[in-house]
């Protein structure tokens, strides 16, 4: 499956039809009127005719109008896929349903780790969260669909979570693990299993540190740092262990 990186112009929250091709695209009296490749799966507005089910319209007088139709001739214009909120009304063209929000999505530049996944699933790895819809920001932030129609797109941010380096007060990497950083959230594939930890605020003290852990393995040193004491936690989106993103 395809990743993207959606450029959200708003939060969608009543219908969205993801993913679908611009087949036909009109301006007239400053209303933009335009059809997409697939009927809408949603409940239509009373006020939009049947035989439009794949058309969406939307007005040229406000400033959110403009953008949109700047995004439908970037989509247009690279053979790009949509997705479209319903405004669940006819206001722009009577019987056109009104687009309220369009987002164009953009093959992003990702690096090898992150091409072809599609899904973000609990530190169980069992547990399926959403499917990844794209990337943003340096891939700090994932665009999640939900799994089922009624639930909201969500972002879910990647940073809040540490994993590069661990500090040992022993040689070999062995016994409690600290970190210097003042991230809410640490995990480690290379440390305790990917468990979820948290910086102990309270904790904080120079200490004679004398290993360190990374993904390129164990290294015993010898200097002093501030470091904070990791403590178990349970993460809000992941749970006990980080996130795992799979392919399906």
């Amino acid at each position: 499956m395809r990743s993207f990186l959606c450029l959200l112009f708003s939060i969608f929250s009543i219908h969205v039809f993801s993913a679908a091709q611009i087949i036909q695209l009109n301006v007239s009296d400053n209303n933009v009127r335009f059809a997409i490749d697939e009927e809408k799966t949603h409940t239509l507005p009373s006020c939009a005719h049947a035989s439009k089910r794949n058309e969406y319209s939307f007005s040229l007088n406000n400033e959110q109008g403009r953008a949109m139709y700047s995004m439908l001739i970037t989509a247009l214009a690279g053979e790009l896929p949509i997705s479209v909120e319903s405004a669940n009304d006819c206001l722009a063209i009577v019987d056109v349903e009104r687009a309220k929000g369009v987002s164009v999505a953009v093959k992003p530049a990702l690096s090898d780790g992150y091409k072809g996944v599609s899904m973000l699933y609990k530190g169980d790895g069992i547990t399926k969260i959403g499917r990844i819809e794209g990337f943003a920001s340096d891939d700090r932030y994932l665009y999640i669909a939900p799994l089922s129609e009624g639930q909201d797109f969500s972002m879910y941010y990647r940073r809040d979570v540490y994993t590069d380096l661990v500090y040992f007060l022993e040689e070999n990497c062995l016994g409690a693990g600290y970190v210097s950083t003042k991230h809410k959230y640490a995990s480690f594939p290379f440390y305790q299993d990917r468990a979820m930890f948290t910086p102990n605020k309270e904790s904080l003290k120079r200490r004679q540190v004398k290993s360190h852990a990374t993904r390129a393995g164990c290294t015993n040193i010898s200097f002093l740092k501030d470091v904070y004491e990791l403590t178990p936690a349970v993460h809000p989106v992941c749970g006990s262990k980080h996130c795992i993103i799979r392919d399906e």
